[in-house]
């Protein structure tokens, strides 16, 4: 162990399809990224509530990140088709808005997943030894929206990953390292 391997390292957050991958903008924070493991504890009756083994069921990968760079383009790119739509009114001269409305509800949000990777600063777009790749993200707003005249803009948006069924199994949510290699997929 050394000292080297201690690291203050800023990230970018790209998002998109895998191919036209493109950056969020600029945050206001740090990137939260957790793994809740789901364990179920065997016991034994003969021992108490002591546990004898932990068996992953499953685990929930999440992905926190505050925005400042708030403008339509931002909510258009980041949530339509998660909760957002952005539509374009039939009245002359009628310009897009970014709506919201029941006509959404019911809509199945893991078929607009897109990837999302966290990108350390000062690497280039071809390195991608140090990228965590989360093949299929849904982005929600989970911090609400303040207005002030005093404060930034910002808007917290929390990303849920599933897995992606076109991945083997051992990495069908994410990988940290280089995530275009073949071999990864089915």
């Amino acid at each position: 162990m050394g000292i080297e391997r201690v690291k203050f390292q800023a990230r970018k957050i790209l998002w998109g399809p895998k191919a036209t991958l493109g950056d969020l903008g600029i945050l206001a924070g740090p990137i939260e990224f957790n793994i809740e493991p789901e364990v179920h504890e065997v016991k034994d009756d003969r021992t108490g509530d002591e546990p004898l083994a932990l068996i992953l069921k499953s685990s929930k990968v999440k992905i926190k990140a505050t925005f400042s760079e708030i403008d339509k383009t931002f909510y258009k790119t980041l949530l339509d088709g998660f909760g957002l739509k952005a539509i374009t009114p039939t009245g002359e001269g009628a310009t897009e808005v970014i709506a919201s409305g029941t006509g959404q509800n019911g809509v199945n949000l893991s078929a607009n997943a897109k990837m999302l990777v966290l990108k350390p600063m000062g690497k280039t777009d071809a390195d991608k030894s140090e990228d965590f790749a989360f093949f299929k993200a849904i982005p929600k707003l989970s911090g609400g929206m303040k207005f002030s005249g005093s404060e930034q803009h910002n808007v917290e948006v929390e990303f849920t990953i599933i897995p992606d069924e076109s991945m083997k199994a051992d990495n069908n949510k994410f990988v940290f390292g280089d995530w275009s290699q073949v071999g990864l997929a089915e």
